[in-house]
């Protein structure tokens, strides 16, 4: 008898150290479970809010005179510089001026959508120009960059009249990932990464055209 009731207890024992495992196990999965909610939860909510092309900011550069002269201003009014338009968050984007406030867009050079949306009537490559100068890169676009089979954003060869190539084909100059690559860097913002003066023999017919484009780089075929 002795014996049964020793061997009773020691099964009694056994069950309820199988029951306190079980309910770590339980526990451990739980919290695993609660975890793994908690990361996708983070990664989504990330995703929801980095920025894209088109989204607000407010970093881009506002006119401004001082004396006769053009002056492009921080909201702060402070000196604008490329170097200060970082709001954006992302490396790829820029802040451009656009209406009446701006959007991030794409940085010339980057990589971009041919598939161009429709905004406000008017189709857009999201591709920026304005935030480096306020005159001559408005023909900038989604191309096929030469030696490339990506798309980026870049400046078309000239053409139309003298000026209209002055307001659109003009290389981009101040770009600090086009910079970085050294003098001739600004030709990579070309889509045919080529600039230069027009001579007489290749530019325009008359002499009035010709006098508005001496001397300016264009971008155009090597």
């Amino acid at each position: 008898m002795p014996t049964l009731v020793a061997m009773l207890c020691c099964l009694f024992a056994a069950a309820l150290a199988a029951r306190d495992i079980q309910e770590d196990v339980l526990v451990a999965g739980d919290a695993a479970t609660v975890g793994g909610a908690n990361l996708e939860g983070s990664v989504a909510n990330r995703s929801a809010t980095r920025v894209k092309p088109g989204d607000a900011c407010d970093c881009y550069p506002r006119l401004a005179y001082e004396g006769n002269k053009e002056k492009r201003k921080t909201k702060d009014g402070q000196d604008y510089t490329i170097e200060s338009n970082t709001c954006c968050q992302e490396a790829k984007l820029i802040c451009e001026p656009y209406m009446s406030g701006g959007e991030c867009r794409v940085r010339v050079g980057e990589e971009c959508s041919y598939a161009v949306p429709i905004i406000n009537g008017m189709r857009t490559t999201y591709c920026a120009y304005g935030a480096y100068d306020s005159f001559g890169h408005a023909g900038i676009s989604c191309g096929k960059v030469e030696g490339s089979q990506n798309r980026r954003c870049c400046i078309p060869n000239y053409g139309g009249s003298a000026q209209v190539a002055l307001a659109n084909y003009q290389p981009i100059y101040n770009e600090p990932t086009l910079m970085a690559k050294g003098n001739n860097g600004y030709m990579e913002s070309c889509c045919s990464t080529w600039a230069a003066p027009l001579s007489r023999a290749e530019g325009y017919m008359f002499e009035g055209d010709q006098k508005l484009v001496e001397n300016v780089p264009l971008c155009q075929k090597l």
